[in-house]
């Protein structure tokens, strides 16, 4: 969940992390989102958000493999 508030318990007992990915094509108000945060992105390029989570409940999320803040995410 993107959105929610998953954290190290969603993790598989014995497992170090655990990887969400949404994958989705963007619409006009998601690439002028992006490009006003200074990512750039194609208008037919596929979008893919991937979400680590690690054992002590530490968060990575990037988008197309660079990284985003949660505050983005919320807003496209």
């Amino acid at each position: 969940c993107m959105t929610g508030k998953a954290g190290a318990e969603i993790i598989r007992p014995g497992a170090e992390s655990c990887l969400i990915t949404i994958t989705f094509t963007n619409t006009p108000t998601m690439l002028s989102a992006l490009q006003e945060a200074g990512i750039e992105i194609e208008e037919n390029e596929e979008i893919i958000i991937s979400r680590q989570i690690n054992k002590e409940g530490r968060k990575k999320t990037t988008l197309n493999n660079q990284p985003i803040s949660q505050k983005l995410i919320d807003y496209i």
